[in-house]
């Protein structure tokens, strides 16, 4: 490797600030999950402003991974090719997901596990979720007990279940979680046709990301839905 190519010192520290700037910003203006009036930029969106300001220069890499029938924990490092060093590791941070510990554990642990490793390890840096960085599971769990409006419950529920679709990297994984959440509409305290919205974009949400995990295009918003109600069978 050519280590002439890498970025100085100083220009690793100005694209970093650029890109703690544009996430603060992000996160300020409500992030890309809204809980309950809180904010939270899931790290998706926080990997986009990385690989954004260090196109070239930065990359994200598994340093650890350990798993077994209880657990599975993993590390992540940010690294940035350094001008004259080579790639050198910026931030890094780990977590670890106990399988029984949630409905989304018992059937995606590795992938929940991965994304929340990464997500640490760029809060590391300085790109972090906001003041709320709940998990999936306990943003969906809540949803189901707080007394608020149709409108605020459905928003955030939706957001919260693509939250949980974005985790999921293969389709098994994706109609596992697919199933658990689906079934958890019926637990939420709002009226028969806001219920029927919320079961078709769920469903139309699910087949996005299917296609996406599967490199297609993506399909139409109107393809989800038919005459009105829900298509329950995932194809």
């Amino acid at each position: 490797m050519d280590f002439e190519m890498g970025l100085t010192p100083k220009e690793v520290a100005d694209r970093q600030a650029k890109a703690i700037e544009e996430c603060k910003l992000l996160n300020e203006n409500g992030g890309t999950v809204v809980i309950h009036g809180k904010k939270y930029t899931g790290v998706e969106a926080r990997k986009q402003i990385f690989f954004k300001h260090f196109a070239g220069y930065g990359r994200l890499v598994k340093t650890r991974t350990e798993r077994d029938d209880k657990s599975v924990s993993m590390d992540y490092a940010v690294e940035v090719l350094y001008k004259g060093i080579g790639w050198t590791v910026l931030g890094e941070d780990g977590t670890e997901e106990i399988r029984t510990a949630s409905d989304i554990n018992k059937k995606s642990a590795y992938p929940n596990c991965a994304t929340s490793a990464q997500g640490r390890a760029l809060g590391a840096i300085g790109l972090t979720g906001g003041e709320h960085a709940a998990t999936v599971e306990e943003m969906l769990s809540a949803l189901t007990k707080q007394n608020y409006s149709d409108t605020e419950k459905t928003k955030d529920f939706i957001e919260a279940v693509k939250l949980a679709y974005d985790c999921c990297v293969t389709e098994d994984d994706l109609l596992a979680i697919h199933k658990i959440e689906y079934k958890k509409i019926s637990s939420l305290d709002i009226s028969k046709d806001t219920r029927q919205e919320v079961s078709n974009k769920c469903v139309e949400m699910y087949r996005a990301r299917k296609n996406a995990i599967s490199g297609q295009e993506p399909i139409s918003q109107n393809s989800a839905h038919t005459n009105g109600t829900s298509n329950a069978k995932i194809n």
